[in-house]
């Protein structure tokens, strides 16, 4: 307790000097006690609330193992009660597929003991139950086991297995099992990763009460899509696209039909997200709706065409509904189910931007998505374009209108005129049109610009969506026309241009809202809005087969990123994160997401013109290529070529770009080549029409290439064996869009280098990652490409643009390239010159603000 202070004396009874003076001692020593009482409260208290902190610590560690029982019995229930009633689903109809007669039942217990999954002395062990019950435990488990949540071993998780695939709880069938049977072929997890068991323990804090905005987070989500036309190549594009990219993030993605609405209803509560596709309003919908309601489950409703909107069932403005003789208003009907479906979602994806502001004229948010290829697609495509460019030429130029279906009867109106005049004044020209035999996908009688020319066109029968690529690479040009001024031409996607591209074809495209976003007129294809814009884009291009080249070439550029699965992976990522998160997260994924909306590259990569001086091609399809830029390295460049040649990577191309040496180096690479070209499945020597420079040479052998992943490698450098193949397994693994080796100096110095793991923010004070990367081909479209740095550091710029696009890499931690130091190296002769440095900070700093702070001044 405080002790009282006396009162200060009153004027009338001030003491004298010496008095006052003891008072203030007095005083000072009544302050003094005060303070040490007030002191040992205070430690009393510390001590007391250390006491409780500890109480409190021990109190949580001894909740810990509750909380997660709990949560795993809450796991296991949400289980048992959807394969509960899977089982009796399967009683109801006859039959029990997994658990029938009892020759079945031991044929099904026999691949189960013989699983090595499934441990019998552990099980016993673990369960010492079973072992007191005498039962045999590989059938305890079959028939009992697996329904209680036990493991049939460490090295599977019966919870994690059916959590994660759902359509194994529907289907009734043991997991362990169905992974014998199917799941390890489909390289289905039995168990957590060791990334998601150290994610885990890392967030113990979640099995405990969070406050409501905490941004705890979340496992891999669980999704479930009901698809509504899975015979389309929309479930393509909308539903198996989309899955892939969600799977690449870690997601469990089961899609459905409609006849299985009914078992969706019971799955939906184990899923973290619904999707519907397509889909009109009914009741088995509506209870699957409800269902996802009643657990919090978020829909989303993804659509491609504008048919949530009955007022656009018009013939005047969807000609399908003339050409195909519909009943206006059976189609009027349909629409307003889809929209009754796109009302009751949370959120919305569609393919292009004029969609999805459609759909938010109801409210609903909704996110762009765009239709794209994946890698079988691209491979399907590249391979088409090889084979016609090394097939003869006939002399034929063939203008190609790719229609799947004969409901774009004014769409071609809008071109027939100027096609029917190219037509009549050049010969050689031929006009692609298609029919499902025997029935054309075109009504040409419709359109008297036509007439008589009938000799000039080429009917193809229609082919399955995966040959298509092998019908438009027969092309020289593609034609994309749509009506003008309609809505729904205007909420059309851009497939026809990037399946073109991918081909290697120019395209002819109308302007509407989507086409003017994805064309760079004149650059990447021509945009034509009148029949004199269309006659005079067509003549250019059948003129001009080098400009047919190089538009087609960069569209085909431009689209490798844009339209790309690596770049719909972003896209997914951010939309799960907005969608299943609240809070920080979310909020940073859409900052990003605004921020890349467009996602396109800031420029094309520069290309300079070559020559082809040498080319192999066994049409072999390899994962990836090496680029070597090759200027004045003749003492160095085949001990290069030879460590290329040693890669334990059988699937290799080789692309040699020659930046107009003046010594030997060409012929050396072109001899070289001749000799060595049977190891590779696509070998080319280029040389560039004028010096260009590193960067750009660098770009050239890019675009050359024919694979996924290049590896630029400089001429006077050694590659170890296992470099290329490391590189790429990391790649795989990661996801990552580069992945880069510690390399070693040798010749004037050794030491090792570009061996630190990947930081964005490494790259502030400067580069600390060497040229020699495996690079995703679609990460260096995005990005432009390398730059033109004359005097150095490209490469510091091109992953200085890697960062700011947010793709990261992934460093392989090995020695697995030798760089040499000599005195006749770019670094030595070029880079390290006082005034090329100074201009080179300068630069750096201009294009990129966040680097090289301070780096003005003199370094320590």
């Amino acid at each position: 307790m405080d002790k009282a202070l006396s009162p200060p004396p009153t004027d009338d009874t001030a003491p004298a000097p010496r008095d006052q003076k003891a008072r203030a001692e007095a005083l000072i020593g009544q302050l003094a006690e005060r303070v040490a009482a007030l002191e040992a409260e205070l430690i009393a208290a510390r001590m007391a609330l250390r006491e409780a902190k500890a109480q409190d610590t021990a109190l949580r560690g001894d909740l810990a193992p509750l909380y997660r029982l709990a949560r795993k019995a809450r796991q296991l229930e949400n289980v048992q009660k959807s394969y509960a009633l899977a089982l009796q689903r399967s009683e109801q109809i006859g039959f029990r597929a997994w658990r029938g007669r009892r020759r079945q039942r031991r044929r099904l217990i026999a691949v189960i003991a013989a699983s090595p999954l499934f441990d019998r002395a552990w099980y016993l062990t673990e369960y010492p139950d079973v072992a007191a019950r005498g039962i045999d435990p590989a059938r305890h488990y079959f028939e009992e086991g697996a329904f209680e949540g036990r493991d049939p071993g460490p090295r599977f998780s019966t919870l994690y297995y059916l959590q994660n695939n759902l359509d194994v709880i529907a289907s009734a069938i043991n997991p362990l099992l169905h992974y014998e049977l199917y799941g390890r072929a489909e390289h289905r997890r039995s168990t957590r990763t060791a990334a998601e068991r150290a994610m885990d323990a890392k967030d113990r804090s979640r099995e405990f009460p969070a406050p409501p905005d905490a941004a705890a987070p979340r496992g891999a989500p669980r999704i479930l899509i009901l698809s509504g036309e899975a015979d389309t190549p929309g479930h393509t594009y909308r539903v198996l696209r989309f899955a892939a990219a969600a799977r690449a993030l870690g997601a469990t993605v089961t899609p459905h039909v409609p006849d299985e609405v009914e078992n969706l209803v019971d799955l939906v509560r184990l899923a973290d997200l619904l999707i519907l596709w397509r889909l009109e309003w009914n009741e088995p919908l509506v209870r699957l709706i409800e269902a996802a309601r009643g657990r919090g489950v978020p829909i989303l409703f993804d659509i491609d065409d504008l048919m949530f909107d009955p007022d656009l069932a018009d013939p005047k403005i969807i000609d399908a509904l003339r050409s195909g003789d519909l009943d206006v208003e059976a189609v009027r009907g349909h629409y307003e189910r889809v929209q009754k479906v796109l009302c009751a979602a949370d959120f919305a994806a569609a393919p292009t931007h004029f969609l999805a502001g459609q759909i938010q004229r109801w409210a609903i948010p909704a996110f762009v998505l765009p239709n794209g290829f994946d890698d079988d697609n691209w491979a399907i495509a590249r391979q088409a374009a090889r084979a016609r460019a090394l097939a003869p030429d006939d002399g034929l130029i063939r203008l190609g209108y790719a229609s799947g279906s004969r409901t774009h009867q004014r769409d071609f109106a809008q071109i027939a005129g100027a096609v029917g005049r190219i037509l009549a004044e050049r010969p050689q020209c031929r006009l692609v049109l298609f029919r499902r035999f025997p029935w054309p996908t075109l009504d040409i009688e419709e359109f008297s610009a036509l007439a008589g020319l009938e000799d000039q066109i080429e009917w193809r029968d229609m082919v399955p969506v995966a040959q298509l690529p092998g019908e438009l690479a027969r092309f020289d040009v593609n034609l994309a026309p749509l009506e003008l001024d309609n809505p729904f031409c205007d909420a059309k996607s851009e497939l026809k241009f990037f399946e073109a591209a991918l081909a290697g074809v120019a395209s002819v495209c109308t302007p509407t809202d989507t086409f003017r976003r994805a064309v760079r007129d004149g650059e990447t294809g021509f945009l034509a809005a009148s029949e004199e814009s269309w006659y005079r884009a067509l003549t250019r291009l059948i003129d001009d087969a080098a400009l047919r080249r190089r538009m087609a070439r960069a569209a085909y550029l431009d689209c490798l990123w844009t339209y790309g699965p690596e770049r719909r992976v972003e896209l997914v990522g951010s939309m799960l994160t907005q969608m299943l998160e609240r809070g920080r997260g979310a909020a940073r994924a859409f900052a990003l997401d605004h921020g890349l909306s467009e996602c396109r590259p800031r420029r094309l990569p520069e290309i300079p013109e070559s020559e082809t001086i040498f080319a192999h091609d066994a049409m072999a399809q390899a994962l990836v290529t090496v680029v070597v830029p090759l200027y004045n390295y003749a003492h160095h460049v085949i001990e290069t070529l030879d460590s290329i040649k040693a890669q334990t990577l059988e699937a290799l191309d080789l692309v040699i770009v020659d930046d107009r040496s003046t010594d030997d180096g060409l012929k050396l690479a072109e001899a070289w080549l001749a000799a060595n070209r049977t190891r590779f499945g696509r070998a080319l020597l280029l040389r560039n029409q004028r010096n260009s420079g590193l960067g750009p040479t660098r770009n050239a052998g890019f675009a050359a290439a024919e694979t996924r992943f290049v590896m630029p490698f400089d001429a006077d450098n050694i590659l170890l064996a296992p470099c290329i193949a490391r590189c790429l397994a990391a790649l795989e693994e990661s996801g990552a869009a580069f992945a880069y080796p510690s390399l070693q100096t040798f010749g004037a110095e050794e030491k090792i280098f570009s061996d630190l793991p990947y930081d964005p923010i490494r790259l502030r004070p400067g580069n600390y990652i060497d040229a020699t990367a495996l690079i995703r081909l679609a990460a260096w479209a995005a990005v432009g490409g390398y730059g033109d740095f004359r005097t150095g550091w490209e490469d510091y710029d091109f992953w200085c643009r890697m960062a700011e696009n947010g793709l990261f890499g992934v460093h392989v931690d090995a020695v697995l390239a030798r760089y040499r130091v000599h005195a006749s190296s770019m670094l030595r002769t070029v880079t390290d010159r006082a005034e090329n440095r100074r201009a080179l900070i300068a630069r750096m700093r201009a294009l990129h603000p966040w680097v090289l702070e301070g780096r003005d001044a003199p370094e320590k």
